[in-house]
């Protein structure tokens, strides 16, 4: 009978420590944060750092806009974002066919540096020349091709420039700005 009492003593008062001990790591200290409020909070902090960033490529002849085109993906910090739009145009080498992209490619990386935002472009633009441009081989297409390289420091919901570029072969110009907003 001893033995049975004292079973019970200690049942009970395990099951009693357990209780308490489930119940101190489900409340808190005042001032301190759950594990799962502590998560929580990690990851609305992760989520900050998706955003949208928006090209927009401005296509100018003899100083007048004569096209304008827009881009846009979500990019994380750190991490490259890639646009690829655009198709793949035949042409012939006498001996068989090849095929040439053409189109916009576009590579974003976005890094946060002394507390501003960076964002890192490779913009590539290949076309079919105008008719104008004339190839060397006949009926054979002439292809341009525009590539700029760039890091600029950007303020949120502001367009900033990014670059200009000449088109060598024609009267053609083209201005490059991105906006970066907070994805939602």
């Amino acid at each position: 009978m001893r033995t049975t009492k004292w079973n019970v003593f200690i049942l009970t008062s395990t099951l009693a420590l357990t209780l308490l001990g489930a119940r101190g790591a489900a409340a808190p200290e005042p001032g301190q944060q759950s594990q799962n409020e502590q998560a929580a909070k990690k990851e609305a902090a992760a989520d900050t750092s998706i955003y949208r960033v928006s090209y927009r490529v401005n296509e100018l002849e003899n100083g007048k806009t004569i096209n304008s085109r827009s881009y846009t993906m979500t990019a994380n910090i750190d991490s490259l974002a890639q646009a690829r739009i655009g198709s793949r145009v035949p042409y012939s080498t006498g001996k068989d066919i090849q095929y040439q992209d053409v189109g916009m490619s576009i590579d974003c990386t976005l890094r946060e540096q002394e507390g501003k935002l960076q964002v890192h472009t490779v913009l590539d633009m290949t076309t079919v020349a105008s008719k104008e441009t004339t190839s060397p081989l006949e009926g054979q297409p002439v292809f341009g091709h525009m590539r700029l390289m760039d890091t600029t420091s950007a303020t949120l919901r502001k367009p900033t420039f990014v670059g200009s570029v000449d088109d060598v072969a024609s009267n053609r110009h083209y201005e490059i700005v991105v906006t970066v907003t907070e994805a939602k």
